[in-house]
């Protein structure tokens, strides 16, 4: 006892409220399930159409047409002036590779899937 309750020679006094002795805890209610509902119809969409190299915005540029040129490589999604001069074994690298073509690309950092570069 801790104290509460007691007269002052120490016995318990009678309680007035009708205090319940501890039951242990019942378990509560499993949550109710929302009920499935479905979900309204959605309309088709319509489906994309197929776009050419010109469409296609690469790496935050904006979407502008490109010379296509007549080479003998087609660029390839991933390719670089670098890698492809590497590849093909251009004497002079990267920058001749540009000199070669540059009446088709116009910005060394900058070539399309599609264009046709000259190797020579």
């Amino acid at each position: 006892m801790c104290g509460k309750n007691l007269t002052t020679t120490g016995t318990p006094t009678p309680s007035t409220s009708t205090a319940q002795p501890s039951k242990p805890a019942a378990k509560p209610a499993k949550p109710a399930q929302p009920a499935q509902t479905a979900k309204p119809a959605q309309p088709a969409k319509p489906k994309a159409q197929p776009r050419d190299e010109s469409e296609h915005a690469g790496r935050g540029h904006a979407r502008h047409a490109f010379k296509k040129g007549d080479g003998e490589y087609k660029v390839k999604s991933g390719d670089t002036l670098s890698k492809i001069a590497d590849a093909h074994h251009v004497d002079g690298g990267w920058k001749k590779l540009f000199e070669l073509n540059k009446d088709i690309v116009e910005d060394a950092n900058l070539i399309f899937p599609g264009q046709l570069l000259h190797l020579s």
